[in-house]
């Protein structure tokens, strides 16, 4: 009779263990759910950077363009318009 207690002992406090540990599991797999939701949410982020940088690259070109064919001739006594 002593040994069924003694064994059903240890395997409640394997139980208990085991309990524990399957906690811990469930909270690290919530956290790692969060930090997968935050990744995807970065990476949308950096495609919306990117397509934002191309577009204000393009935009530059157009200014460039523009102020180039708007731009007066130079004067022989003024520097070119590149470096005023």
């Amino acid at each position: 009779m002593g040994r069924v207690r003694a064994l059903l002992g240890r395997t409640r406090r394997r139980l208990l263990g085991l309990g524990s540990l399957a906690g811990e599991v469930a909270g690290l797999r919530e956290t790692v759910e969060a930090q997968d939701r935050r990744i995807a949410e970065l990476e949308r982020e950096i495609v919306e950077v990117r397509s934002d940088s191309r577009r204000i690259a393009e935009l530059r070109i157009l200014v460039e363009d523009a102020l180039l064919r708007t731009a007066e001739p130079d004067a022989p006594d003024q520097p070119p318009v590149s470096s005023r």
